[in-house]
């Protein structure tokens, strides 16, 4: 069975932990926003495993990432 979780800022902080995998889209600039998803390069559990070519969209540049956690929590 496969799960995908689509948040809010605190859904993604508390549903990462049971995460394999999180597919992210990075953006080439500085949003204006007061919440942004965690920042994975500073979480010791995951890895950068793909890198998607840049693409660019009305003028913002962006790259699709996988990340892959090395330890997954079980659910509860």
């Amino acid at each position: 069975e496969e799960l995908w979780v689509c948040g809010g800022g605190v859904v993604y902080r508390d549903f990462l932990p049971y995460c394999e995998s999180a597919l992210v889209t990075h953006v080439d600039e500085e949003p204006e926003c007061a919440v942004f998803f965690p920042d994975l390069p500073q979480e010791p559990d995951w890895e950068l495993t793909e890198v998607g070519e840049w693409k660019e969209h009305e003028g913002i540049r962006f790259r699709f990432c996988t990340w892959t956690n090395r330890n997954v929590k079980p659910l509860p």
